[in-house]
């Protein structure tokens, strides 16, 4: 560890060390007060020094832009934080850079429409949360593009008629999940 203090509490740049090594950075922040402000980067675990998260701080709160990495430095994860809590849309990425997952957070809950991909970018499955819970109609898409279940949700169960379908858009198997 490699840090200032000013009346006992940490201040400044603060650059943490592998217990191993020396020479691996895992973390580097800087410390107001004695709290996280400021932008803060966390590093894989070897000595070429690739960023894993760089996030934003203020008064020891998650708040602003947040970024995670594969090891390739390519995205994997970005959003916004306010307050400590996710806000906004968040995108989620396959190492290919294609994405993975697209949502919306309002207040750290998921909210609005989510869609799934498949690595081709084709969608895998789309529907709706409401206060973090499934929510509405839903669609589970085949790789092929085709609709291969569908069905609704409340208050995040399973309700009323789910469907599977065929690659022609024929009922092949049909429930009601309210008679089980």
């Amino acid at each position: 560890q490699h840090y200032y203090t000013q009346n006992g509490k940490r201040e400044g740049k603060f650059v943490l060390y592998d217990k191993d090594s020396c020479h691996v950075i895992q973390n580097y922040c800087f410390y107001q007060n004695g709290m996280l402000n400021g932008d803060f980067y966390e590093f894989f675990n070897d000595s070429a020094h690739k960023v894993r998260v760089h996030s934003f701080y203020i008064n020891d709160t998650l708040n602003g832009p947040y970024f995670e990495y594969y090891e390739n430095g390519s995205i994997k994860l970005m959003g916004d934080y306010i307050k400590g809590k996710r806000e906004g849309t968040w995108k989620m990425f396959y190492p290919n850079d294609s994405l993975y997952i697209m949502g919306t957070y309002v207040n750290g809950k998921k909210e609005g429409e989510w869609v799934v991909y498949y690595p081709s970018g084709k969608i895998k499955q789309k529907g709706h949360y409401k206060n973090d819970q499934e929510e509405g109609d839903w669609v589970f898409y085949h790789e092929d593009g085709y609709i291969d279940i569908k069905g609704s949700y409340t208050h995040g169960k399973d309700s009323g008629l789910w469907q599977r379908l065929d690659s022609l858009g024929n009922v092949v198997k049909e429930i009601n999940v309210d008679n089980r």
